[in-house]
């Protein structure tokens, strides 16, 4: 692994590192994309431990898939000590390596920090988005400090747009 010096500005989360698996360093990792095609032999990702502010270039040597993820063994991770040491951290792609979309798709990521409204106005922000399995559920900021959630569906969202970074909501939904 070599320091990654750059800003993590272009880069989207795909996935976390959970768990070291086995005694050759794999790493067990949670997909947090539909991109799945990104965790591909050969791929340079970036894994960055958020906490430390540290990021790392590495190659993926391998991938396996497993329920919600894979296995991946990852250059210079051959270990459990070292796959341990990395547990925990996230995996990062380029945002102009994601597949690109149809119309009137998105990704998760375009929605975070996005501002909610109203008929009546500003409603809040969007930190996270919890993906439910039924529903993806809106994880809002009111102004007012209170968390409201928002499920991610056409009853309650009025219109997405992107390029503002603006969602409309149907208000008498969410108080």
């Amino acid at each position: 692994m070599r320091p990654y010096l750059d800003t993590l500005d272009e880069f989207v989360r795909i996935g976390k590192i959970v768990r070291p698996h086995g005694v050759h360093g794999e790493v067990k990792v949670l997909s947090l994309s539909s991109a799945t095609r990104l965790f591909k032999a050969g791929y340079s990702v970036v894994i960055a431990d958020e906490k430390e502010e540290k990021a790392f270039t590495v190659v993926i040597k391998s991938v396996r898939p497993v329920p919600r993820g894979f296995l991946l063994k990852i250059e210079g991770i051959e270990t459990p000590e070292l796959a341990r040491k990395v547990s925990g951290m996230y995996i990062y792609v380029k945002k102009d390596e994601l597949p690109k979309l149809s119309e009137g798709e998105f990704y998760y990521y375009q929605l975070i920090g996005g501002t909610v409204v109203d008929e009546r106005g500003e409603v809040g922000k969007v930190e996270d988005i919890v993906e439910t399995g039924a529903v993806d559920v809106l994880v809002v900021r009111t102004l007012k400090g209170e968390e409201k959630l928002i499920p991610l569906a056409r009853e309650f969202i009025e219109e997405l747009d992107l390029e503002k970074g603006i969602i409309r909501v149907v208000g008498e939904k969410i108080r």
